[in-house]
């Protein structure tokens, strides 16, 4: 990664299968990943968790046409540092906690922080992914169970956001709304500021 992150495009619905690549019938043999995204009401920064590591991805740009430009920030295991925690702290938007921490486990990372502050939420995310190549731009279908509700993505990313609007148009996807998982995650289950707590059932 050279710094500047990738430009990202992503749309998520109840069923997108008539969409690009037909996905295989059979998927007993493409893994499954269990996430915990870490929403926060207050900031659209991407912070996850796993394979007991936290990850954190920061939104750095947003061009003329919507397409996203996303930097990862962080990758560390679990226990996390003082470090680790500040940045987590920053990419949710919120002020840091007085007592600072100097080490955390991720059982003290849900049960002390997540379960604490009312302005967090841990979603359940688990994935399916099937990788596909559009007009030379890597993409997926990610057949996804969000809190238990089934749901649909394909996405777009790569350094050069022509080659990503170039496959979002080759599958005629351009009016389709590009989100981010944090975003889509947060209307899905009703997360957001008091006067927009609606849930999604189209995106």
């Amino acid at each position: 990664m050279d710094g500047t992150g990738r430009w990202e495009w992503r749309t998520f619905a109840r069923n997108l299968a008539h969409i690009g690549p037909r996905p295989p019938a059979d998927r007993a043999g493409i893994p499954i990943t269990r996430e915990q995204y870490i929403v926060s009401v207050v900031s659209v920064h991407n912070v996850k968790i796993r394979d007991d590591c936290l990850d954190i991805k920061t939104l750095v740009n947003v061009d003329a046409l919507g397409l996203q430009q996303w930097l990862p920030t962080l990758k560390v295991p679990f226990p996390i540092d003082a470090a680790a925690l500040d940045a987590t702290w920053i990419a949710w938007g919120l002020p840091h906690p007085v007592v600072e921490r100097t080490r955390c486990t991720i059982d003290e990372f849900f049960n002390e922080i997540i379960a604490t502050e009312k302005c967090l939420r841990a979603v359940s995310v688990k994935k399916q992914r099937m990788p596909m190549l559009v007009q030379g731009c890597p993409g997926e279908h990610v057949e996804l169970k969000i809190d238990g509700e089934g749901w649909e993505s394909i996405s777009f990313e790569h350094a050069d956001p022509y080659r990503v609007w170039r496959a979002v148009r080759a599958l005629g996807l351009e009016n389709a709304e590009n989100t981010s998982y944090p975003l889509a995650l947060k209307r899905i289950v009703g997360f957001q500021l008091v006067e927009k707590q609606e849930k999604m059932e189209t995106v």
